[in-house]
């Protein structure tokens, strides 16, 4: 029986960042035996939505090039990778193509961010609407960081979450930390499934830690294996959103889950997502919430 790829797309503009999440990608591709795309758009320059003309100069054979460029660079076997060029919007030929795909990788920024802090609107729009997980990598140097982080909490879309971050532990072979944020005192106990953090001493917090413990031990026995490599989990005291991107400072690669369609629209993302996008301190792995 012939097992399927899994495929990545990652999308390059010719920014740093786009360059760290090729290399990223490539190092997942790897690890995955999948089929890496490398993908790049152009658009015609425009002012006032009237194209300006550059004499020669081609956005789509410039566009070619680096993609040609790039290509070279990617160290895997010819058969798992290509590349495409698409004219259009980056974030709409992104999320069109997340339909097909099992993981969408972008940088933190493109080539139009404006301000290092903030997230690239392309990257947030992807990270919004993409179809599959999609993985927002930093450039900044990654040692001292080791490990893979989730955050869940009772709902659905952090089970995905959960799943994604179990079997990418296991694909690397990095330990996995587990985190329900709750926002009640904290006792350093230590019990819990192999090991817990910190354990809040009231009756709430023992039932959070009983409940996070079930929740583990059900995706292990549903992915029919134990994690390779180790798990912690643990309560912690704090905002979902505040906890986990404190916890991204020491890991390499934080997972979350993103929230349905419902509610307020500039909510879409969620509020932990949200902040784990802009203010993550590690690569954000951010799961779709179907």
């Amino acid at each position: 029986m012939t097992t399927r790829r899994p495929r990545v797309i990652v999308g390059c503009d010719g920014s740093v960042e786009s360059e760290a999440a090729l290399k990223w990608a490539v190092d997942y591709t790897r690890a995955s035996n999948g089929g890496l795309t490398i993908l790049s758009t152009w658009q015609w320059p425009t002012f006032q939505d009237a194209p300006i003309n550059y004499g020669r100069y081609s956005p789509d054979d410039d566009c070619r090039s680096r993609v040609q460029r790039l290509r070279g660079t990617a160290d895997l076997p010819a058969d798992q990778v290509d590349s495409t060029v698409v004219r259009g919007h980056p974030a709409h030929v992104l999320v069109d193509y997340s339909k097909e795909a099992d993981l969408v990788v972008v940088g933190s920024h493109g080539l139009g961010a404006i301000s290092r802090l903030v997230l690239g609107s392309v990257s947030a729009r992807v990270a919004m609407h993409a179809e599959c997980p999609v993985a927002i990598v930093r450039s900044r140097p990654s040692h001292g960081r080791h490990g893979v982080v989730v955050g869940v909490d009772d709902s659905a879309y952090a089970r995905r979450a959960l799943r994604w971050a179990m079997d990418y532990a296991d694909l690397v072979k990095e330990p996995l930390r587990v985190v329900r944020a709750a926002e009640m005192p904290l006792h350093p106990l230590s019990r819990g499934h192999q090991a817990a953090f910190g354990v809040p001493p009231t009756e709430a917090g023992r039932q959070l830690t009983s409940w996070l413990d079930d929740l583990v031990d059900k995706e292990q026995a549903e992915r029919g294996c134990e994690l390779k490599v180790g798990l912690r989990i643990g309560v912690l005291d704090g905002s979902p959103a505040r906890v986990m991107v404190e916890q991204s400072e020491q890991a390499a690669v934080t997972v979350c889950g993103r929230r349905g369609s419902g509610g307020f629209q500039r909510l879409i993302i969620g509020s932990v997502a949200s902040a784990l996008a802009h203010h993550g301190r590690s690569t954000v792995v951010v799961t779709p919430a179907s």
